[in-house]
């Protein structure tokens, strides 16, 4: 058994040890900023349309929970006869919506639809081409961007910033980004995206910017997560708003987690501590947030399939490769955070964050632990591979230099002190 206690001296030895840039596509005839100044894509802020709306909104749905509101435009029945008549009936509004493409492979996993007021009339927006009826002519960036970060066939993020947007030709032509940097043969691309008058949506160029980490090593990431493209801001920013997006993407994981032991008999004390890890993640999500919005970025909203009970040995190889070895080595990488940080505030999120993951890495393993007991001979060697392939895979990624800034305000280790750690932490941990 990998003790709490075990972990905390592992880590706090490890912690002690001494240890060319992206091409992009052609800007050139981009002489706008599709965000208009904003630091964040605003998906409804500009809007024209073929109905003058008093108001309109975007909503998700997701599982069987009431729609989630997006965005807004507008003033709710500004011109209604009856406002609280119009009111009930917006807020009672409803649509299956349409879905969403994910940016890596996944099957789409959310639906989207809008719902407007104009005079005493509310009413939805059900489809994509219903949505482009409504804004035709595209006759502005905004409606151009509408209509690309909405597709579904492709899960595009708005550029923002200079020379980001604006006409060419007939039509409007957009800077976005697809693809994820988190798990094996992912890459983040950047595409240069055309919008005609009439709608029709046409990627014109499609460089890889970034190909990704294949095993990136902050919060559990359950299976069915949608991918997600980079998060605005400067490197540190961009970094807490990916580990905000992943703690987020915990909470699901560890109720699944939960969900599962619960169903195959494990003890009671597993199934309470596994529902503990996801409050923490709950907390952790909303730090790391915070400390991404001050410095510019935004995590993504977190999309996760609900799936059913799996398999012990399914269990077991997701709970070796996501809790034995990265949330194991995220907690590591927490406590150096809590130590060496220069940021203040992040020292101080780290120091609670740096605890709660030790405690999910303990648990991970005592989760082994007990499935270890329920599985054969076979399957145990299953699990003991990919745990092993994943430490490998994990000791790869490291080698990347690390910015300075991420060293100096964010406490990331660099690439050699990276290894050292692991070096100490591995043969406890992962030699069998």
């Amino acid at each position: 058994m990998r003790s709490i206690v075990k972990l905390r001296a592992l880590f706090a030895t490890a912690v002690g040890v001494t240890a060319c840039g992206p091409s992009s596509v052609d800007h050139s005839q981009l002489t706008g900023d599709t965000c208009t100044g904003a630091p964040i894509y605003e998906p409804l802020a500009g809007l024209t349309a073929s109905i003058p709306f008093d108001y309109l909104e975007l909503r998700e749905n997701f599982g069987s929970g009431p729609p989630t509101v997006l965005a807004g435009n507008g003033n709710p029945c500004a011109s209604a006869t009856n406002v609280t008549a119009c009111s009930a009936a917006l807020d009672a509004a409803t649509s299956p919506g349409w879905q969403l493409a994910s940016s890596g492979g996944n099957a789409a996993i959310t639906n989207v639809y809008l719902v407007y007021t104009v005079g005493d009339t509310v009413d939805t927006i059900d489809t994509y081409d219903e949505l482009k009826t409504f804004l035709l002519p595209i006759d502005n960036i905004h409606d151009a961007s509408l209509l690309v970060a909405e597709n579904p066939d492709a899960y595009y993020t708005i550029d923002c910033g200079p020379k980001t947007g604006g006409p060419v030709g007939d039509g409007y032509e957009l800077v976005a980004e697809t693809g994820d940097t988190c798990g094996q043969g992912t890459h983040l691309d950047e595409v240069l995206v055309s919008v005609s008058p009439t709608g029709d949506v046409t990627v014109k160029e499609d460089v890889v910017i970034k190909n990704g980490d294949p095993n990136c090593v902050s919060g559990r990431r359950p299976e069915g997560l949608r991918p997600h493209a980079r998060s605005g801001g400067d490197a540190v920013g961009a970094f807490f708003a990916e580990c905000a997006y992943l703690e987020a993407a915990s909470v699901p994981a560890f109720e699944r987690l939960a969900r599962e032991l619960r169903a195959h008999g494990a003890p009671a004390r597993l199934v309470k501590r596994a529902l503990r890890a996801r409050a923490d993640e709950v907390r952790h999500a909303k730090a790391t947030a915070a400390l991404a919005r001050r410095r510019g970025s935004k995590p993504e909203t977190v999309v996760v399939e609900v799936l059913p009970v799996r398999s012990l040995l399914a269990i077991a190889i997701e709970n070796a490769v996501e809790g034995c070895v990265r949330e194991t080595y995220g907690a590591l990488v927490a406590v150096h955070q809590a130590a060496h940080a220069g940021d203040a505030r992040v020292a101080a999120v780290m120091r609670c964050i740096a605890d709660d993951e030790t405690r999910h890495a303990a648990l991970a393993w005592d989760v082994a632990e007990w499935l270890d007991s329920r599985l054969g001979e076979d399957d145990r060697r299953l699990v003991t591979e990919a745990r092993a392939r994943a430490a490998l895979t994990l000791r790869a990624s490291l080698a990347s230099p690390v910015a300075h800034d991420l060293e100096h305000d964010a406490g990331i280790p660099p690439a050699a002190k990276a290894l050292a750690m692991l070096d100490v932490i591995a043969p406890s941990l992962w030699a069998a």
